[in-house]
């Protein structure tokens, strides 16, 4: 995915057209790879860590920058309902890996955790089935369902905000009010007993609302981010200083529990994180073996995502191995923990993560067809072309 070469941005006029699209592609690809390593190591992490706090504090709005400096750029018309339904046809994909992977969770939990390992009641299965349905997702479903809507309503406010001054304005008074309101949220709603019914609709929404600025700000800075990536490379690894200072002392955020600590300085950590991260991967997008790695790790992010934890990989296969070696709760063991769970998943890249492609296609082929018996054109479902 390249620039358009007839918009005129800053990346352009610095770098020039090719340097920026190749920079791009190091940058967001090399980045990408990273995270979800990042993911797998937090993860695995014992919770109030230091190093579980410093890679919470920027790794999931990394993803979403990623997503909005990426995504396709359609200038939406019609009325608000039309733009609603344009926005979210184009992000349909993403919803059938929603439903794909929830509906393998749900079978998941019903044969391996209710039947065979017996950590499962039946009144779980029905909120697994409740999560599900409003959008609040099963343990790291959060993350498609919330990046859905997200990139949907940054789709829908770009067709109305032409400023991109107006939209970075947005995003931060976005971020600032519901990572509030978050923290608000979970003071006084607990996920307990009947509460629950409250607790997932409005959580899902909160999320949803708190991970769009991420969005809008990659959205926003897509024209001048490969410029930047391109000039300061060497100096944007730097950016992850603030982080390593006040990640631990303001505590780790948690976007999926609605924990965001000092949402000011949470939003300074997200971005100052990413910047970082983008930057280091400009840089080892050159070294072979390691550029290899982090392509890999890119191009099946999302099936990690999915797989890494909750399939509980290292509850069955990871754990008697350490045990079997007496190998404790120690950095040796966090490190050949992740070590091991990213190499187990390359296998199930190879052989499952196709299946699960071809599953998620037919979805798609499916959702493909009823939408042309709803719409006469491509151009009626999503807005006039992109630019």
């Amino acid at each position: 995915m390249v620039f358009d070469a007839e918009h005129k941005s800053f990346g352009n006029m610095v770098a020039g057209q090719k340097t920026a699209s190749l920079h791009r592609v190091a940058a967001y690809d090399m980045a990408r790879g990273m995270g979800i390593i990042f993911v797998v190591i937090g993860h695995t992490l014992p919770m109030d860590t230091y190093g579980r706090a410093l890679i919470y504090s920027f790794h999931m709005p990394l993803f979403f920058i990623i997503s909005g400096a990426v995504m396709r750029r359609e200038r939406l018309t019609g009325s608000l309902w039309d733009r609603i339904c344009a926005s979210l046809h184009s992000e349909r994909k993403l919803s059938a890996n929603y439903i794909f992977y929830s509906l393998c969770f749900l079978v998941y939990d019903l044969i391996v955790r209710y039947f065979y390992l017996r950590q499962m009641g039946k009144r779980d299965l029905v909120w697994d089935v409740y999560q599900t349905l409003v959008l609040y997702g099963i343990n790291v479903l959060w993350f498609l369902v919330t990046l859905v809507v997200a990139k949907a309503v940054t789709s829908i406010l770009a067709s109305y905000v032409q400023s991109e001054l107006y939209l970075v304005g947005i995003a931060i008074l976005m971020y600032m009010v519901f990572a509030f309101v978050g923290n608000y949220v979970t003071a006084r709603v607990q996920p307990f007993s009947v509460m629950k019914v409250i607790y997932y609709p409005l959580t899902a929404c909160i999320e949803i609302l708190t991970m769009t600025p991420f969005v809008l700000l990659g959205y926003v800075a897509h024209v001048y981010l490969p410029a930047v990536i391109d000039r300061f490379k060497f100096l944007l690894p730097l950016l992850i200083v603030p982080n390593v200072i006040w990640c631990f002392a303001f505590g780790a955020v948690d976007y999926h529990m609605l924990r965001a600590s000092f949402p000011p300085l949470s939003l300074l950590l997200a971005i100052t994180g990413a910047m970082a991260v983008f930057g280091i991967g400009a840089i080892v997008y050159n070294i072979p073996l390691i550029s290899d790695i982090l392509n890999w790790s890119s191009r099946n992010s999302l099936f990690i995502m999915v797989t890494h934890e909750y399939l509980l990989i290292g509850y069955f296969i990871i754990e008697p191995i350490l045990y079997r070696f007496n190998i404790g709760d120690n950095a040796l063991y966090i490190a050949i923990h992740v070590i091991l769970l990213m190499v187990i998943e390359v296998p199930l890249c190879h052989y499952f993560k196709p299946m699960a492609d071809k599953c998620i296609g037919r979805m798609l082929d499916l959702t493909g067809r009823c939408g042309r018996h709803s719409c006469s054109s491509d151009e009626k479902v999503a807005g006039i072309p992109r630019y």
